[in-house]
C-alpha cells in the first residue's frame, strides 16, 4: 500500500530536481522524466480503457524514479561533493563568453 503513494512524491522531486540541479546534473535529473513518460501514457490508455491494472507499471516505475532522484539529488547536494564538480558547466559557460 506504501508504494502506491510513491507518484505524487516523485513528481515533486522530478520537478525539484530538474530546477535545483545545473549541467549534467540536470540531465541526469531528466532520466526518469524519459521512462515516464511512455509508462505515463500507457497507464493512462489502460485507465481510460477501464483496466483496474492500470497503475501495474506506474508504481515500479514511479519508485524507481523516486529512488534515483533521491539518490542523486542527495549526491549533488552534498557537502563532499566539490563545487566544481556541481558548477562545472558554469565555468565552461563563462569561459565561452
Amino acid at each position: 500500500m506504501l508504494l502506491l503513494g510513491t507518484f505524487p512524491p516523485y513528481l515533486v522531486l522530478q520537478v525539484y530536481a530538474a530546477v535545483v540541479c545545473r549541467g549534467r546534473w540536470r540531465a541526469g535529473a531528466l532520466v526518469p522524466f524519459a521512462w515516464m513518460v511512455p509508462v505515463g501514457f500507457v497507464s493512462a490508455q489502460a485507465l481510460r480503457q477501464g483496466s483496474n491494472l492500470w497503475p501495474c507499471a506506474l508504481i515500479p516505475a514511479s519508485v524507481a524514479g523516486f529512488v534515483y532522484l533521491a539518490v542523486l539529488t542527495s549526491v549533488y547536494q552534498s557537502p563532499q561533493t566539490p563545487a566544481g564538480v556541481r558548477d562545472e558547466n558554469r565555468s565552461a559557460e563563462q569561459d565561452i563568453r
